[in-house]
């Protein structure tokens, strides 16, 4: 005799991303995969995105939310794509800095989010009264300022003439904002703040890092993370003087530094690494790491056209591979680096702000493409192995165009990946780019498929698993297990 029934067990969700086709469009996001989102009738623009722990999707932008003013907005959706409406007010969270700058225009540059849920945005203020007046906002894993953080929410850089470009966070739970700072000329700079919201003046000079080149280079520092040991790796660039330029070239490096803030001797050139990319300009926009605790690195370089009239430039993405001790990983790519030039041409450029990488040490990025001279944008997401050659699993070449040219114009701009493997793209979009008062910009975000597998231990949820037993004696039965998808 036997007897079919089902039994619901709690387990593990072991199923994986590449049971979708990757780089297609996960259609259980949003519309088709895509979500339009307007937290008010004006502007909204300038995009970052990070996946909570949850699955739930954090979005900082800046928005005109009255029409004149700006203001840093928070928006969370639900892992579908729909508004969280108990985030906030409504799902969506309004800030303006009022204690100093009265109505002055402010603009998130870049976020982190803490162990504990909260959201770190480092701003910059812009008005009559500062120029680039760098601040650091805390908002709590409700939608609500974080009051007990610096000065009723914000830790206010003391510097004028300061950005803040990039944030992180270390093992225990101090703040890294780097950038520049106006010294006479513009140098790079680096704080650190207390979990608090304090400036910490036990830390290098008095909280402060000033990374200049005999006082008469500009220095801009725009990527910043922690690596082991707690300490930092920044990336930025030196201009740099050149034959046969007329202009400085911007030239990417790398500075490594020890927790105490000194540099790391033990990296490239006593802490600092030369990437030399290519002979003209090149800008590093992002650091990430992959699980043998080597430095993935990705920006843009400028290929030299100067036979072309009337030559608008022409840039092309790249991502390298720097050793723990500051060396280019020739093992990477081609020789260490891996270009990717999509729209190609003079008059063509290829930036991408934002990679990811994953728990396999699969890379992903984002990429908008401008064409100068058809005045044309253009938004593709991209998937590298971990060796950085393009794994052709993801659309079949490795690069995915968005599904955003409806649009006239956009720019794909940040991305995360979700402990089920997918990743998120957000940017903006302008539905008519000829009218001068740009009221028609809202924020998109698309969610793709990917190879890569789910964190296991992470997602646990109920599956139905359909059991046979079989009388074998009087007393014992044999059971067969049917698996489904999920187990």
């Amino acid at each position: 005799m036997k007897k079919l029934f089902t039994l619901a067990l709690m387990c593990m969700m072991m199923f994986v991303g590449f049971a979708q086709d990757p780089g297609t469009l996960d259609e259980t996001y949003g519309n088709g995969g895509t979500v339009v989102i307007n937290p008010t009738q004006y502007l909204e623009e300038n995009p970052s995105v990070l996946v909570q722990k949850d699955g739930k999707i954090l979005i900082v932008s800046n928005s005109r939310k009255d029409g004149a003013n700006y203001y840093i907005c928070v928006t969370r959706q639900n892992p579908d794509g729909s508004i969280d409406e108990t985030y906030g007010e409504n799902g969506y969270a309004f800030f303006q800095q009022q204690m100093i700058y009265k109505n002055a225009p402010i603009f998130p540059n870049t976020i982190v989010l803490g162990e504990d849920g909260q959201l770190y945005i480092a701003s910059k203020i812009y008005s009559d009264e500062v120029v680039n007046g760098a601040n650091i906002l805390c908002v709590d894993e409700n939608g609500f300022i974080n009051t007990n953080f610096g000065e009723n929410g914000w830790a206010l850089c003391d510097r004028d003439g300061t950005e803040f470009h990039d944030i992180a966070i270390d093992s225990q739970g101090r703040i890294y904002v780097a950038g520049f700072t106006g010294a006479g000329i513009d140098v790079g700079f680096v704080q650190r703040y207390t979990p608090d919201g304090k400036l910490d003046t036990s830390w290098a000079d008095n909280g402060n890092i000033i990374i200049d080149i005999d006082g008469r280079q500009l220095v801009y520092i725009d990527a910043l993370t922690i690596v082991e040991d707690d300490k930092v790796l920044l990336g930025g660039i030196v201009c740099v003087e050149k034959t046969a330029y007329n202009d400085p070239i911007r030239d990417p490096r790398l500075w490594k530094l020890n927790q105490d803030g000194s540099f790391d001797t033990s990296f490239g050139n006593n802490g600092c690494f030369t990437m030399n990319v290519n002979e003209i300009n090149a800008q590093i926009w992002d650091i990430e790491l992959q699980s043998d605790g080597k430095y993935i690195v990705s920006g843009y370089s400028e290929i030299p056209d100067f036979d072309s009239d009337n030559n608008y430039g022409r840039t092309e993405v790249f991502v390298t591979r720097v050793t723990m001790s500051g060396e280019l990983d020739g093992t990477f790519g081609d020789n260490g680096i891996t270009c990717c030039e999509i729209a190609s041409g003079s008059g063509c450029l290829n930036e991408c702000f934002d990679i990811e990488v994953a728990h396999d040490d699969q890379i992903f990025g984002v990429v908008f493409t401008k064409d100068y001279v058809q005045n044309r944008f253009r938004q593709y997401a991209y998937n590298l192995n971990a060796d950085g050659t393009f794994n052709e699993d993801f659309a079949g070449t490795g690069i995915v165009p968005l599904p955003w040219t409806e649009y006239p114009n956009g720019q794909a701009l940040s991305l995360d990946i979700q402990k089920d493997g997918k990743v998120v793209v957000v940017g903006w979009v302008d539905e008519q780019p000829t009218n001068p008062d740009w009221v028609d910009i809202n924020l998109i975000s698309s969610r793709i498929n990917t190879s890569v597998a789910p964190q296991q231990g992470e997602e646990v949820g109920t599956s139905e698993v359909a059991i046979e037993i079989g009388e074998i004696t009087a007393t014992t039965v044999e059971l067969t297990f049917t698996p489904n998808e999920h187990t």
